[in-house]
C-alpha cells in the first residue's frame, strides 16, 4: 500500500529507432556465432572446448579510464528430464549452442563522484535469438543515463523498454574490439592459449541480417 502523497517514479525512456532494434538483433546473432566459433577452437590442439556455465571464457580490456569485461558460456537452462528423443535432443542443442553473454564496463569520468558501471546480460538460444536479457546502469547523479534499467524477454520487448539502442551499442563495441584486436585485449579461460585461436573466417565478419 502506498503512503499518501507518494508517487511511483515514471519509467525513464530514451529515444530509440527501428535501426536500433535491427542492429540489436543482428549483433546478438553475430555474438552468438563468434562465441561458438571460439569454443569450437579453444580446446587443446584447436579442438572443441566444452561450454560450461560455471567456467566461462573472458575477454578483458583495461584502459586508463575504461575497463571492459565480457564473459560468455553456456545458457543457464533448467534440467529437463527425458520425455522423448526429440525433446532430449533439443535440450542438448540448446546446451551446446546456446550462449549466456555478459558485457560489463566501468568508466571513470573526470569530475564524477563515482565510476559509471554498465551491465548487459543476454541469454541467446541455440539459433542466436535473444531469449531473455537484463540491462543495468549505475553512476553518480550528475551522469546522463543512456537507457533505463530493464529486464526483457526478446528484442521487441527490449525495444519497447527503449533498451535496444544501448544493447546494440554494447554488442557493437564488443564486435569492434574483437575485429580491431587492440593491444591489451586478451581472452582468458580457454584451454589453449588465446593467441593460438585461428583468425576469424571471412563469413563471420559481416553483421548478419536480423529478421523477426
Amino acid at each position: 500500500v502506498l503512503k499518501e502523497g507518494f508517487r511511483i517514479p515514471e519509467a525513464v525512456k530514451v529515444p530509440v529507432t527501428d535501426e536500433d532494434r535491427r542492429l540489436f538483433g543482428a549483433l546478438a546473432l553475430w555474438s552468438h556465432a563468434y562465441v561458438n566459433f571460439v569454443y569450437e577452437h579453444a580446446g587443446h590442439d584447436g579442438r572443441q572446448q566444452p561450454k560450461r556455465l560455471t567456467e566461462p571464457v573472458w575477454w578483458r580490456l583495461h584502459g586508463d579510464d575504461e575497463r571492459i569485461s565480457i564473459s560468455a558460456g553456456a545458457r543457464d537452462l533448467p534440467y529437463a528430464g527425458y520425455v522423448n528423443e526429440h525433446t532430449h535432443q533439443e535440450y542438448r542443442r540448446q546446451r551446446e549452442q546456446g550462449v549466456g553473454l555478459h558485457i560489463s564496463t566501468v568508466v571513470t569520468s573526470t569530475g564524477a563522484t563515482r565510476p559509471t558501471n554498465e551491465d548487459l546480460y543476454l541469454d541467446l538460444d541455440a539459433d542466436g535469438v535473444v531469449a531473455s536479457g537484463r540491462y543495468h546502469w549505475y553512476a553518480a547523479e550528475n551522469q546522463m543515463r543512456p537507457a533505463p534499467d530493464a529486464e526483457f524477454n526478446d528484442v521487441d520487448s527490449a525495444h519497447v523498454m527503449t533498451v535496444s539502442g544501448r544493447a546494440a551499442y554494447l554488442l557493437g563495441r564488443y564486435r569492434d574490439l574483437i575485429l580491431e584486436s587492440p593491444s591489451g585485449m586478451r581472452i582468458d579461460g580457454t584451454w589453449s592459449n588465446s593467441e593460438n585461436l585461428p583468425p576469424i573466417p571471412p563469413e563471420l565478419i559481416p553483421i548478419p541480417e536480423f529478421r523477426n
